[in-house]
């Protein structure tokens, strides 16, 4: 379709409901056409990608104030667990390693200058203190042989790397090999 007849579309359906047997009838063509192939081709599309602040606000905005009914959080409960999508094994209950503790933390937020090498964030607003990940995903770095490769993330970008790890993984690692010549925290002595 053209950008004009996209537009008219829009124009004259503005202000009008849909009757509850489109609504119907739209969402089975919807599912229909929701082969495991087509759910592929967009969760591969939308990789790595994030939508824009404006639109985080938006949606922000729009969740505020707006109560979940019983049923709605009866629901989500069923999610828990090792029925949630982004379920691990269960790695969240296992250990960190212990020279992972606050002294070095710190020392890896003073490495970065306190602010998120994602989206440049300060602790200020982040509301605390900035995240230390692990960019490997291991909790158990600086106790095994594995290189300790850590960066300091808000709270926001540190919930986005639970998915698509992989991409995350490729992603820090090669910003600490370039930008920050494979360091990423202070030596002991440094750190004043």
């Amino acid at each position: 379709m053209s950008e004009e007849s996209r537009k008219k579309m829009s124009i004259s359906h503005k202000g009008k409901s849909l009757s509850p047997e489109h609504r119907t009838n739209l969402t089975a063509s919807i599912r229909k056409s929701m082969t495991p192939e087509v759910r592929k081709k967009i969760s591969e599309a939308g990789k790595g990608r994030c939508p824009s602040k404006e639109t985080r606000e938006k949606m922000s905005l729009w969740q505020k104030g707006k109560p979940k009914s019983p049923e709605t959080c009866a629901k989500l409960s069923e999610y828990r667990g090792e029925r949630a999508s982004n379920w691990k094994g269960g790695v969240s209950f296992e250990p960190y390693c212990v020279k992972f503790d606050e002294p070095f933390k710190e020392r890896c937020r003073n490495f970065f200058g306190r602010v998120c090498v994602e989206c440049g964030k300060t602790e200020d607003e982040n509301g605390k203190n900035l995240s230390v990940h692990h960019v490997n995903f291991d909790k158990m770095t600086c106790c095994n042989d594995k290189i300790p490769l850590y960066v300091a993330l808000c709270q926001s970008c540190h919930a986005k790397t639970n998915y698509n790890r992989e991409y995350w993984e490729k992603h820090f690692s090669d910003l600490i090999s370039e930008i920050y010549y494979g360091c990423c925290y202070l030596p002991k002595e440094e750190n004043l």
